[in-house]
């Protein structure tokens, strides 16, 4: 699924060009939060030049105010569509609820694959080829303390040896 916006963050070309030149308080140009939006319908017919105000994943509102021309559009027509939205009242600055949950998955999956490639990389060498049936790229260097007896490709370290290392893990993950 591609980017819910649930309202109207998209702005004619026009407006678009006027808010890119505009200046900003903070210096940042406005093209970091006015961008081209292209969907299907642009791929499969005729480019609509649309542009779209998207501040970003879990951009605060004292920072999407920094960006004074877009952020103006949206409080003066975002944000009266969003007060009355149940779950959009605090947030009417961002793209869809959707999209932040679906962040906020990808972020809780994302702590649990660090936590698994550091129980990997106590368990398996760097240079070991199992790194790739994992579909992981092979680490440059060992991700933590290893057994000080070399053993065989094909043998894993004992429950004992990895215990300790997996507690680690979980914490440095959970930090």
């Amino acid at each position: 699924m591609g980017d819910t916006k649930g309202g109207n963050f998209d702005i004619p070309e026009k407006q678009a060009m006027s808010m890119l030149t505009d200046p900003n308080p903070h210096s940042q140009p406005n093209s970091d939060v006015v961008v081209p939006w292209i969907n299907g319908l642009d791929v499969t017919r005729r480019l609509r030049d649309i542009f779209i105000i998207d501040f970003g994943r879990g951009t605060l509102e004292s920072e999407a105010s920094n960006y004074a021309a877009p952020f103006r559009h949206v409080v003066l027509i975002v944000k009266p569509q969003r007060d009355q939205s149940r779950t959009t009242v605090g947030l009417y600055w961002q793209h869809s609820v959707k999209k932040r949950a679906r962040d906020a998955a990808e972020r809780a999956l994302r702590r649990k694959m660090r936590q698994v490639v550091v129980v990997l990389g106590v368990s398996i060498r760097p240079g070991d080829a199992r790194w790739l049936d994992f579909g992981l790229n092979r680490p440059l260097r060992s991700l933590g303390e290893r057994a000080p007896v070399a053993r065989p490709a094909t043998e894993l370290p004992s429950i004992e040896e990895i215990a300790p290392l997996q507690a680690i893990a979980v914490e440095a993950a959970a930090a």
